[in-house]
């Protein structure tokens, strides 16, 4: 039933605690995991005009930084037997992560309850909301 999951990386603290899960779900079925994490670009319009030359730094060098950041999640995944594929990608997160389920047909979403944003919602993060609310697939809200 469940042969490919989605997993949205922001590297909060609930990260390994995701991690758990997917793990855990080896056994069941699934055998690919998506990697995306999603740059989030919704305000850098508004503030750019106080840091013209170097405040959306160069692509290549945040691909790349990123790339060293996802690596280990993504080699972690890859000893426990499944296959991994990594996306970043560019805009609103919760835009981006599903228009990346639909593009990878995955079974389901597994996202934290709460992101690395201090601005999110009391009970639930705000991309993870939205995500919940408007995917088309299921989704596994791991809550800390």
């Amino acid at each position: 039933m469940f042969k490919k999951i989605l997993y949205p990386v922001d590297f909060s603290s609930l990260t390994e605690r995701c991690m758990d899960f997917i793990k855990q779900l080896k056994g069941s079925g699934v055998g690919e995991v998506v990697l995306v994490h999603v740059v989030d670009t919704r305000y850098a319009s508004s503030v750019s005009w106080a840091f013209p030359e170097n405040f959306m730094e160069d692509e290549a060098g945040l691909k790349e930084r990123l790339t060293e950041k996802i690596d280990p999640i993504k080699d972690e995944l890859e000893k426990e037997g499944y296959k991994v594929n990594v996306r970043i990608e560019k805009g609103n997160p919760f835009v981006e992560i599903l228009r990346v389920a639909d593009e990878e047909n995955v079974s389901f979403i597994i996202v934290g309850s709460h992101g690395v944003t201090h601005l999110g919602k009391f009970l639930l993060g705000s991309v993870s909301e939205a995500v919940l609310r408007n995917s088309k697939k299921s989704v596994l809200l791991v809550r800390k």
